[in-house]
C-alpha cells in the first residue's frame, strides 16, 4: 500500500516538529486540511492520522514549556540587572544602555 498525501504531509509535519521547525509545520497541516476537506479518509489512516498528531502534539508540549521556562529565566536576569543598575547609581532605563563614567 503507498502512502498516501495525507500521511506524507503529516509525517513531514513530525519531522518538522521534532526539528522545531513549526512554520513548515502549520504548512503541513494547512495543506493537509485542504485535502481532507476534498476527499473521504478511511479508518485505518484517520487512525495513523491521529498517532502522529499526537506526537506533534507533545512536541508542541515540550516546546512550550522550554520556552516558557526559559522566559522565566530571562525574567529573572532582568530584574536582577534592573537591581544592580540601580543599586549603582546607573539611571534606570529600558534602553538596555548602561552608560559609562570617565
Amino acid at each position: 500500500m503507498t502512502m498516501s498525501r495525507r500521511q506524507a504531509l503529516t509525517n513531514t509535519a513530525r519531522t518538522a516538529a521534532e526539528e522545531g521547525r513549526w512554520d513548515a509545520v502549520a504548512a503541513c497541516y494547512r495543506e493537509r486540511e485542504k485535502l481532507l476537506e476534498q476527499t473521504a479518509l478511511a479508518a485505518d489512516e484517520a487512525e495513523a492520522l491521529i498517532e502522529v498528531d499526537r506526537a506533534v502534539a507533545a512536541q508542541v508540549r515540550l516546546a512550550q514549556t522550554v520556552l516558557a521556562s526559559q522566559l522565566k529565566d530571562l525574567a529573572a536576569i532582568r530584574r536582577r540587572l534592573q537591581g544592580l543598575r540601580q543599586g549603582h547609581g546607573a539611571p534606570d532605563s529600558h534602553s538596555g544602555m548602561i552608560p559609562l563614567r570617565a
